[in-house]
């Protein structure tokens, strides 16, 4: 995985939580690649629901790049994931763009600022609500 992210994984009961802090990749590659290794971390979990914890990432992705980044990694294949991220406040506006392409490439995927609120919807059939 890139040496610029440090990934906590750990499987409570029907979803897996996972804990990211450091800098995203500055290239497009090596972001993408660091997707790759996520991939398998989760794929190999066994679980369909995620929890991931963002609020310690620091560097980030510009808009621009997050959209290229999102058509790379994500195909309009939507899967049986439900996703859901929590992240801190001030990075909520550029988090409902990412959330918003995800959606768009038909992933049920939602972002939070509270983390109680996050593992409510998770564990819950309800869909992606319009915001």
């Amino acid at each position: 995985m890139a040496d610029q992210i440090k990934v906590e994984a750990s499987k409570c009961g029907g979803y897996l939580h996972l804990k990211l802090s450091g800098d995203f990749p500055k290239l497009l590659p090596d972001a993408v690649d660091l997707h790759a290794s996520l991939h398998v971390l989760t794929r190999g979990s066994g679980r369909l629901r995620y929890l991931v914890d963002i609020r310690g990432i620091g560097q980030r992705l510009s808009l621009p790049a997050t959209f290229e980044y999102v058509s790379i990694a994500f195909p309009e294949e939507p899967d049986r994931v439900r996703t859901a991220v929590v992240d801190k406040l001030e990075h909520l506006a550029h988090g409902r763009f990412y959330e918003q392409l995800m959606q768009s490439r038909g992933r049920v995927f939602r972002l939070f600022a509270d983390e109680a609120e996050a593992l409510e919807w998770l564990l819950s059939d309800d869909p992606c609500p319009p915001r």
